[in-house]
């Protein structure tokens, strides 16, 4: 099988524990997702390119709290935080992609913000759980199909003064198109990453 070539650069997954300075320095209230965002800023230098509001989005960084198993947050970039300290873990992600082949299965991971925009109105409102699967599914492709969701509790939190509905999907799919997969890890899936939703971790399936 031939490995994944791609001109952007592979990403980085670093595994930040909750307890580290930090986030405990700048997080008071771990549903407040502004909070959050700003303190996962401070795990990068202060000169990354482009404008304040931009430089997320220019340096691909994606991020995910997790309580379980283990307290932390999946933090991925472009390049490595400033920061390696206090038991941040960080990882290459290079051999996980060279291994997306089509046809193989692979477990996911990635919080969502379903929403979904009403033409009328403008106003955009969350997608019913019984078409959550195949909102997903329109998501994800052409780099998967067959998805099927094993899990998808949801937990409403803050971004600024707004609510902001997340849910949490695990997931089964098999790989279609490994240079569009590839492309949704690097980019994230849907709305709302500057406030941990989007980030796409997959794993092969044994």
């Amino acid at each position: 099988m031939t490995a994944i070539v791609t001109a952007q650069p592979t990403p980085t997954l670093a595994a930040v524990p909750l307890n580290h300075p930090a986030l405990i320095r700048h997080v008071r209230d771990w549903s407040d997702r502004d909070q959050i965002h700003k303190a996962v800023m401070t795990l990068f230098r202060p000169d990354l390119p482009g404008p304040q509001d931009q430089r997320r989005g220019t340096a691909g960084i994606l991020y995910r709290v997790e309580h379980r198993p283990h307290p932390r947050i999946l933090l991925q970039a472009a390049a490595p935080p400033a920061r390696t300290d206090y038991g941040i873990r960080v990882t290459d992600l290079t051999g996980v992609i060279a291994n997306l082949h089509p046809g193989g299965r692979v477990h996911l991971r990635v919080d969502i913000n379903a929403v979904r925009c009403q033409s009328r109105t403008g106003r955009r409102l969350p997608v019913p759980d019984s078409e959550l699967q195949g909102w997903l599914t329109a998501r994800l492709e052409p780099g998967l199909r067959n998805v099927e969701i094993l899990d998808a509790p949801v937990t409403v939190g803050r971004a600024g003064n707004h609510p902001l509905r997340v849910a949490h999907i695990a997931a089964t799919a098999t790989v279609n198109d490994p240079l569009a997969l590839t492309e949704l890890i690097n980019n994230g899936v849907g709305r709302g990453k500057a406030y941990g939703c989007g980030l796409l971790t997959v794993l092969p399936a044994l």
